[in-house]
C-alpha cells in the first residue's frame, strides 16, 4: 500500500511539473469570448458541465474574472459563441 501511495505521488508530481492536462478547445474559446465581450480576464472556472444533446455539445460554466466579476456562461454547439449572464451574488449556484 505504501508503495502504491508513493507511485501515485510521483504520478501527481509529474502532471504538475509537466504543466497539467491540456485545456479543452471550448475552454480556450470561452476565455477568448469573455475577454472580447466582457473585458474579462478569466481567473478560474467553476461548476463546469459539458454534455452532449442530440449530437450537439453544450457547455455551461461559472466564469470568475480577475477583477472579481462573475458570470454564468453557456455555449450550445461547439461553433457558437458563448453567452454570458452576470451574477449579482458570485456564491449563488446560478446567476
Amino acid at each position: 500500500m505504501k508503495s502504491l501511495l508513493s507511485m501515485l505521488g510521483v504520478g501527481i508530481l509529474a502532471v504538475v511539473v509537466a504543466g497539467g492536462p491540456a485545456r479543452a478547445q471550448w475552454e480556450d474559446a470561452l476565455r477568448e469570448d469573455a475577454r472580447i465581450e466582457l473585458g474579462c480576464v478569466v481567473a478560474f472556472l467553476t461548476q463546469v458541465i459539458v454534455r452532449s444533446d442530440q449530437g450537439q455539445t453544450i457547455v455551461t460554466a461559472k466564469v470568475h474574472c480577475e477583477d472579481k466579476r462573475t458570470f454564468d456562461a453557456r455555449q450550445e454547439g461547439e461553433y457558437q459563441v458563448f453567452t454570458f449572464k452576470p451574477c449579482q451574488d458570485p456564491n449563488a449556484r446560478a446567476c
